[in-house]
């Protein structure tokens, strides 16, 4: 009787098999690697390039590249007389000379044609000591009132005490814009006074339309004057290099239409644009100049990338709250 037969499987055909499968899982492994790296590189390029714009921005414009104008408070009232009325009609050279470029531009200057200089010390802007100047030999600490507008300076030395200052701010009840004593080129300090006297002429305790009422600062009302504010001393701005800021403003958000994160729209602008943004408004050689002008020119990048995708305010006050909370703007 013949005994069956029992075939024994080929190996080298399983052996095969099992090469393939192993050569498909280290091209899947060798895939997931190269994907590993290419996300890890982007990342890498968006550190160094956040780095890139922190370095611009507050490394290559040193404070000390500033000059300032008042670098201690006066000893005398008589002193801040002198001191600040030549000031005050620098302001108002300002205010005048973009009078005429709009009716938002008219209204606000109409209206504010009086100015009452005076200084403030770093215990708080609103809360004493905050002084007024009258005469050379008098000092009044009542606060302007109507259509009369009171314009406060800091000194370096109380900036220094409190960096919260190196913001120009306006503020309600004492109907005051303060602002630090350091040269800023008259082409952003005419849009930063527009800015803050138009916040002014919506405040003002008798002639402004909410007449001095307290507001949420992170209500949407604030935000939404913020963007009005901001959007007006931008077209002033503007206007005063013929141009040249809209431009660059359209070719930054144009380039991140699609960008949701506006951490990334600020670090893509490189070095080379940011010099020459600051060489547009001469304010290569200041800190605080440099800083004005960057901060509003994210946010109107922001505004216009809403406007390039078909978005309105709610999106743009997202923009507001996104760049406040990564650096304050104000």
């Amino acid at each position: 009787m013949k005994k069956p037969t029992v075939k024994i499987p080929n190996g080298k055909s399983n052996r095969g098999w099992a090469y393939a499968g192993i050569a498909v899982l280290l091209v899947l492994a060798i895939v997931s690697c190269f994907r590993i790296i290419d996300r890890k590189k982007r990342e890498k390029e968006e550190v160094l390039a956040s780095f890139r714009s922190f370095i611009v921005t507050n490394i290559v414009t040193s404070r000390h590249t500033d000059v300032w104008w008042l670098r201690k408070d006066p000893d005398t009232a008589i002193e801040w007389y002198y001191l600040l009325e030549s000031k005050k009609n620098k302001i108002q050279a300002l205010v005048n000379s973009a009078r005429h470029f709009s009716p938002d531009t008219e209204r606000i200057a109409a209206r504010f044609h009086s100015l009452r200089v005076g200084y403030v010390t770093p215990k708080g802007f609103g809360q004493a000591p905050i002084t007024f100047l009258g005469r050379p030999d008098q000092t009044d600490l009542k606060p302007p009132m109507g259509e009369e507008l009171g314009f406060c300076f800091v000194s370096e030395e109380n900036c220094f005490k409190d960096n919260d200052w190196y913001t120009p701010k306006w503020n309600t009840g004492a109907n005051t814009i303060a602002v630090p004593a350091v040269e800023i080129p008259d082409k952003i300090m005419t849009g930063v006074i527009y800015h803050e006297l138009g916040h002014a002429f919506i405040w003002n305790k008798e002639t402004g339309k909410r007449r001095g009422q307290e507001i949420d600062r992170s209500s949407d009302d604030r935000v939404l004057e913020e963007l009005e504010m901001h959007s007006m001393a931008g077209a002033i701005m503007d206007r005063l290099v013929d141009g040249k800021y809209s431009a660059f403003i359209e070719k930054i958000a144009r380039r991140n239409v699609r960008e949701k994160s506006m951490r990334k729209v600020v670090a893509s602008i490189t070095f080379e644009e940011r010099e020459g943004l600051a060489a547009m408004f001469d304010a290569q050689k200041t800190e605080a100049g440099r800083k004005l002008l960057n901060t509003q020119c994210a946010l109107l990048v922001g505004f216009r990338i809403c406007d390039l995708n078909g978005q309105g305010d709610k999106e743009k006050m997202a923009v507001y709250r996104q760049l406040e909370s990564e650096r304050g703007a104000h």
